[in-house]
């Protein structure tokens, strides 16, 4: 997201009117990474679906459906799975 506002990355000449809307519409970051206050939110009521319609024998918390990052492999300065 951080490279888009360079206007030399995206070859389009009028895309910053569509990129302004998203933004009002979605917030700055629509594709928000980790389980943040927004994806927490959603992800529990996934939780709750999944255990209403029998895919999970009890209602499931986030800290059980999702590794924490430290327990991944670290490769620089990043993490992977």
């Amino acid at each position: 997201m951080k490279r888009l506002t360079n206007p030399r990355i995206v070859p389009l000449a009028w895309y910053r009117e569509e990129w302004e809307a998203q933004e009002e519409l979605m917030g700055t970051d629509p594709w928000e990474y980790g389980l943040g206050d927004r994806n927490r939110n959603t992800l529990d009521t996934l939780a709750g679906y999944m255990h209403e319609q029998g895919l999970t024998r009890r209602r499931l918390s986030l800290d059980e459906l999702f590794v924490p990052v430290s327990q991944g492999r670290k490769r620089g300065e990043e993490f992977r799975f």
